[in-house]
C-alpha cells in the first residue's frame, strides 16, 4: 500500500545490494517515483531498462530502449545563474619538465621510446603535483577577490594533501577548511551563515566520490584538475555552487592540467578510472 520515492535514482543502476534492493521496493510498492538530473551515468544506457519496463506496457530492450525513455517525465531544469569553465594549464617547473620526459613517449614530448604501466603513472603523479601547486595558488587569487572555493580532490589523501598546503602558503588557519568526508556534509548558505547556523568557511574540500548531499551556495568558484569519471559525478559536483539560494555571478569552474592530463581531458573524459584513462592513452600514442 505504500508509495516510495527513490531520490538521486542514478545511484541504483549498477550491479549492487542497493540496486537489488531499490529494484525489489519499487516492484512491492503500490507506486513509486524516481528523481535524478542524471538518468545516464555512462555509456551503458542499459542499466535503465530494469526502471523503465516498470511504467511502459511492453517489453523494454536495447532496440526500443528510447521509446521507452521518452515515456519518463523530462525537464531541464537551470538556475539561470551565469556560469564560466576556464581551463588553465600548470606549468612544471625544471625538475618537473625534465622527470616528466623521462617516462613519457615523444608523441607526448618525451623521450621514453616504451613506457611501462609504471612509468605512465609515475608521468600522470608529476602532472598532479604540478596541478596542486597551481590549484592553491588560484585559490589564493579567488579569496583575494572574496570569492569562497570549492576544492575537489582525487582521494582523501590528496584532500589532506591539499589542506596542508593551503595553510602553508596561504593567511589563513583549520578554521577557514571544511573537509568533506564519510558522514560528514555541510549546508554552507549565506542564510545559514547570517544566523551563525553554519562557520564561515572559505575554502572547502571534497574528494570527486562525494559528489552530493551538501550545498555550497556560500561559495562561488570550483576548483578541480583532471579526474577520470563519468559525467553524472561531474555534473553533481558542479550543482554544489550552481543551485537556488546562489547570489554570485558569474560562477567560475577552474580545471587544471598539463601533460598526460590535458590528453586525458581532451579525450578520455568517459573512462572511470585514471588507470583507464591512461591505458586508453598508451593504446592511442
Amino acid at each position: 500500500d505504500s508509495i516510495i520515492v527513490f531520490d538521486e535514482v542514478h545511484l541504483f543502476l549498477n550491479q549492487s545490494i542497493r540496486t537489488g534492493m531499490a529494484m525489489n521496493l519499487s516492484y512491492l510498492s503500490r507506486q513509486f517515483i524516481s528523481f535524478t538530473g542524471t538518468p545516464v551515468i555512462d555509456n551503458k544506457t542499459e542499466k535503465l531498462i530494469a526502471w523503465l519496463k516498470q511504467i511502459v506496457p511492453f517489453e523494454v530492450n536495447k532496440q526500443n530502449f528510447w521509446v521507452a525513455a521518452n515515456n519518463m517525465i523530462a525537464k531541464n531544469i537551470t538556475t539561470g545563474i551565469k556560469t564560466e569553465s576556464i581551463d588553465i594549464i600548470a606549468p612544471f617547473n625544471s625538475k618537473e619538465q625534465s622527470e616528466y620526459q623521462k617516462y613519457v613517449p615523444p608523441a607526448l614530448g618525451g623521450k621514453n621510446t616504451n613506457p611501462s604501466a609504471s612509468d605512465w603513472n609515475i608521468a600522470a603523479n608529476i602532472c598532479y603535483k604540478a596541478c596542486d601547486r597551481k590549484m592553491i595558488s588560484l585559490t589564493k587569487d579567488m579569496l583575494d577577490e572574496g570569492r569562497g572555493v570549492m576544492i575537489v580532490a582525487r582521494d582523501t589523501s590528496h584532500q589532506q594533501m591539499l589542506k596542508e598546503g593551503l595553510l602553508n602558503k596561504l593567511n589563513i588557519t583549520s578554521n577557514d577548511i571544511f573537509l568533506i568526508e564519510k558522514d560528514k556534509s555541510i549546508f554552507l548558505t549565506d542564510e545559514s551563515v547570517e544566523k551563525k547556523k553554519t562557520p564561515d568557511y572559505k575554502i572547502v574540500i571534497t574528494t570527486k566520490r562525494k559528489a552530493q548531499g551538501y550545498t555550497l551556495t556560500r561559495l562561488s568558484v570550483m576548483i578541480t584538475s583532471v579526474y577520470p569519471s563519468n559525467n553524472a559525478t561531474r555534473e553533481q559536483l558542479r550543482g554544489r555552487i550552481n543551485r537556488v539560494g546562489q547570489k554570485t555571478e558569474p560562477l567560475l569552474y577552474y580545471t587544471t592540467h598539463i601533460g598526460i592530463l590535458t590528453n586525458i581531458m581532451e579525450n578520455h573524459n568517459s573512462a572511470k578510472s585514471l588507470s583507464a584513462a591512461l591505458q586508453e592513452v598508451a593504446e592511442k600514442v
